[in-house]
């Protein structure tokens, strides 16, 4: 009898373990990994030619593994690199970024629908974040300081969404929840396209970014 208890509570762990990961589907996913060192990052749009491009581990600047890409700004033009993905009603976006002190500034991580901005996260260049509910940015909510990556993760459904980031040994801390989409993107439906960027300067201001997923929560 014990022996046939054991097995079925270890047949209900099992079941919702394997739940668990099949509610959650990796839609996209780049680590830049496939790229060349110098090269723009590929399947990337960007808004002019060296908007952004990959950097080697030998730069000090890689989350992991070998490849990560820089942005870089210009007077006139955000550094900014914009990627299409499969429309996403209820998601999740992680990604990883670096802003150097020398030449940090403000970063925009932002998720659209085909209206445009539905989600959308304001770094400061000193690395105080500040999300936009319902287009509007708020104070400085946590401070992720510069010189040292840091991974913030997005998450939405058809309500409204959520801010956190990663503390040191991989747990989720909370920057805003139950946050309403920007009026910008409602019309236009599901997430369909993700956005990251650094500001337009006079000098040259760049920052990092690396490993960016995308998940869709309803498969």
């Amino acid at each position: 009898m014990r022996k046939t208890l054991i097995a079925v509570t270890v047949f209900l762990l099992v079941s919702v373990l394997s739940l668990a990961v099949s509610a959650e589907e990796l839609v996209f996913f780049d680590s830049f990994e496939d790229n060349t060192i110098g090269e723009k990052p590929a399947g990337w749009e960007l808004t002019h030619d060296l908007a952004a491009q990959v950097v080697d581990a030998a730069s000090g600047r890689v989350s992991d593994g070998n490849l990560a890409v820089v942005l870089n700004n210009t007077p006139d033009l955000y550094g900014e690199i914009v990627q299409e993905i499969p429309e996403v009603v209820e998601g999740k976006m992680m990604v990883d970024f670096y802003q150097p002190s020398a030449i940090r500034d403000n970063i925009n991580i932002e998720v659209h629908s085909a209206s445009g901005r539905l989600i959308g996260v304001f770094v400061t260049g000193s690395g105080n974040v500040r999300p936009r509910p319902a287009g509007q940015q708020t104070e400085n909510l946590v401070n992720l300081p510069n010189d040292r990556w840091h991974t913030l993760v997005l998450t939405w459904n058809a309500e409204g969404f959520n801010v956190y980031y990663l503390d040191a040994v991989g747990n989720q801390i909370v920057i805003l929840e139950n946050a309403e989409f920007d009026p910008a993107g409602v019309e236009g439906g599901a997430a369909s396209k993700i956005l990251l960027n650094v500001s337009r300067r006079e000098d040259l201001k760049q920052a990092y970014f690396d490993n960016v997923r995308v998940y869709d929560l309803a498969k």
